[in-house]
């Protein structure tokens, strides 16, 4: 009988050591998950604090997310233009990963009414994201001469 409850008491043991073994392993697989998943998760938050600032105007707010080195031309030229349009709309069409995910090129649909014409215009741009040790940073960021540059697309009825 005393043998029977020694078995028993070992097989437990490998039980519970088994489950151990277990738990310990997925908790450090739960901690070496991939940071790819992270790290995209942190450019959608990104995309979502530039674009909302861009598109309500805020361009000191929306120009901390770009580069150093372009923020004063970002801002510069951006209050040069705003009393000639009204950004209506800014919208993340899709994603490419570049460079093994450290560098996404956005592609982004632009909608504004001209204030001279009263037209809607649309025009598909790109951005440049770079991946920082302070996070990501616009390294292309769209400047008005990127709207002007190319013929833009009139939205609504022909002839209006």
């Amino acid at each position: 009988m005393k043998a029977l409850f020694l078995c028993q008491n070992t097989a437990r043991e490998d039980h519970m050591r088994y489950l151990f073994l277990t738990l310990s392993l997925l908790m450090f697989l739960g901690g070496c998950a991939p940071q790819q998943l992270y790290q995209r998760r942190d450019l959608q938050e990104a995309l979502l604090k530039h674009h909302q600032n861009f598109r309500w105007g805020r361009i000191t707010q929306a120009s901390t997310l770009v580069q150093p080195k372009l923020q004063q031309d970002f801002v510069q030229s951006w209050m040069e233009r705003f009393h000639e349009l009204e950004l209506h709309n800014v919208e993340v069409l899709g994603m490419a990963e570049q460079s093994g995910g450290d560098v996404v090129e956005v592609s982004v649909r632009l909608q504004w009414i001209n204030h001279q014409t009263m037209n809607v215009k649309s025009r598909l741009l790109t951005e440049i994201w770079v991946r920082t040790p302070d996070g990501w940073q616009l390294a292309a960021p769209i400047f008005p001469r990127d709207l002007f540059a190319q013929p833009q697309r009139e939205i609504g009825l022909s002839g209006t």
